[in-house]
């Protein structure tokens, strides 16, 4: 097969920008637009990957609670969720909450709405779409000291109720209102109007001090349903099989300190679709790192490189967080000079694909409105870089959903392949 390199590099001027944006993308309560989930057990790689499990017991008691007297001191877990799965449509979110050591029965919290619920221009409807991420709000409860059910419902479904207007004008419905207060839909006589399987799923359970005081995590929505054609699956879902819809997991490197004039840095590979395309092309391994400008071609006489690569990771498969601490990186500008690459490589070290976006962008992506306190790209702190996105899609779409180049007025993809980056400290 012919060798070929493909350099992707997208302008920051022009981009229309959407997603889930400003202070978050849920709660865990649901009744908002901020938001914080996770995954469990945590594997290589300090990364977890979880499929859809078995419906809960579908119990009436509600022991979560708010009591944190003895909870662990210091902050609560800093969590960010990814939309990744490549072929689900945009989500909405609803837990459920147990506070037993045993898990005990889990219960969809009361009065709560299917989070984010504000519609953000230019999508049409509230929802969490992919290709786009946040940060979690806890929404009160010690996420330390509960266990957490985590529902992802088909946000197209639920289209008319947001914004506290539901279809017939009046307020939203809550979370027991969609799934039920037992999270079995409306298989049970408990109140829920969706099916469990068609309209929402159960993601994963997070289990009881997973979320522990101090840390940092990062969770995705990854994989494909089990109805997914096996043509497409090949290409879109984790080890090109079907049935894997799930969260997955990795606790982010908060401790390591980051000098003044460097960028601390972790990738996360999060692109199934990369993983099953490149080897068609040849690529045999994936690499992330840093394109900075190369102070050698200040000289101006041509004997040096605009730019040169400094790669944090040289290995990085699907599902894997590497370096395991952060990399410290100095000579990153943040004028728009800098890329945060992501490349295919062959066996013997030649490049079949980059995708490469300037650091602006990487933010604008991120943060669609201005970033949180400490959540803009800066030397002396620590950033997880995400990369999502298929590498077939188009960067840049019309109306129609058919390509548009972005000065013809495109608007951005978040079905491309492209990076997100958060921060990893905790305050």
């Amino acid at each position: 097969m012919m060798r070929r390199t493909t350099w992707i590099r997208v302008g920051v001027g022009g981009v229309i920008l959407g997603g889930v944006a400003g202070g978050g993308v849920l709660a865990v309560g649901c009744s908002s637009d901020d938001s914080n989930v996770v995954n469990t057990n945590p594997g290589p790689d300090a990364s977890g990957d979880h499929t859809v499990p078995p419906p809960n017991d579908g119990g009436n008691g509600n022991d979560a609670t708010n009591d944190a007297s003895d909870a662990a001191t210091g902050p609560q877990a800093l969590a960010y969720l990814v939309h990744a799965a490549p072929d689900m449509p945009p989500l909405r979110f609803c837990f459920g909450l147990a506070g037993l050591p045993d898990g005990g029965s889990i219960v969809v919290t009361g009065g709560f709405h299917a989070a984010p619920d504000s519609v953000v221009a230019p999508f049409p409807i509230a929802g969490l779409f992919p290709g786009f991420g946040g940060p979690l709000n806890n929404d009160g409860f010690d996420l330390a000291t509960i266990n957490i059910d985590v529902f992802a419902i088909d946000a197209t479904k639920i289209a008319n109720n947001a914004n506290d207007a539901g279809p017939d004008g009046g307020a939203e419905i809550p979370c027991e209102g969609l799934i039920g207060p037992d999270g079995q839909g409306n298989a049970t006589d408990a109140g829920g109007t969706l099916t469990q399987g068609v309209d929402y799923w159960l993601l994963t359970t997070i289990p009881m001090g997973m979320l522990a005081h101090g840390t940092s995590w990062l969770a995705a929505v990854t994989g494909c349903l089990p109805t997914e054609p096996d043509a497409s699956a090949a290409l879109l879902c984790p080890n090109g099989q079907a049935g894997n819809l799930g969260l997955s997991s990795w606790q982010l490197d908060n401790a390591t300190a980051v000098a003044g004039g460097s960028i601390g840095a972790q990738f996360v590979q999060a692109s199934s679709p990369w993983d099953n395309e490149m080897p068609v092309l040849g690529g045999m391994a994936t690499a992330a790192g840093f394109a900075i400008p190369n102070p050698a071609a200040d000289a101006g006489d041509g004997s040096a490189p605009s730019t040169i690569s400094v790669p944090i990771s040289l290995d990085s498969p699907y599902g894997s967080i590497k370096p395991a601490t952060l990399a410290a990186v100095p000579g990153v500008t943040y004028d728009g000079t800098s890329d945060f690459f992501v490349s295919s490589l062959t066996a013997d070290g030649g490049t079949v694909a980059v995708v490469g976006y300037p650091l602006p962008l990487v933010q604008a992506l991120t943060w669609p409105t201005t970033p949180p306190t400490g959540a803009a790209l800066a030397n002396g702190a620590g950033f997880a870089f995400v990369f999502v996105g298929d590498p077939l899609a188009s960067p840049f779409i019309g109306p129609d959903g058919g390509p548009l180049a972005q000065d013809a007025g495109g608007q951005f993809n978040g079905l491309a392949p492209h990076v997100l980056a958060f921060p990893t400290a905790n305050p």
